[in-house]
């Protein structure tokens, strides 16, 4: 699996979204980055955050494949150059639309 994210340095073209958690909170990770990065018509990056469980890429998470940062790439990506959307609670909020970087598990 081969992947090359073109222009990481422009921060506004592409959405973020660190994956963690467990199966169901990595596949609702997923989801809302997707719907998010198409509606807004920006690129999708994925995170694995290796601080939490294994990640699911090669079982559900496989169709995300090409959008996961590698290592090498994830350092250039300065996560206080971008606009963060932190999840406030379990209930339904927007995502901003000019949210460059979602976290948590909606």
């Amino acid at each position: 699996m081969t992947l090359i994210l073109l222009s990481l340095h422009f921060k506004h073209d592409k959405v973020v979204v660190e994956i963690g958690g467990g199966m169901g909170y990595q596949m609702f990770q997923a989801a809302a980055a997707f719907s998010f990065a198409k509606k807004h018509k920006k690129r999708l990056v994925l995170i694995k955050n290796s601080a939490y469980r294994n990640t699911y890429w090669s079982q559900t998470l496989h169709s995300f494949a090409d959008c996961q940062a590698f290592q090498e790439q994830i350092q250039s990506l300065d996560k206080k150059a971008h606009k963060v959307y932190k999840e406030r609670d379990p209930q339904y909020h927007p995502i901003p639309p000019d949210a460059t970087w979602i976290e948590g598990f909606f």
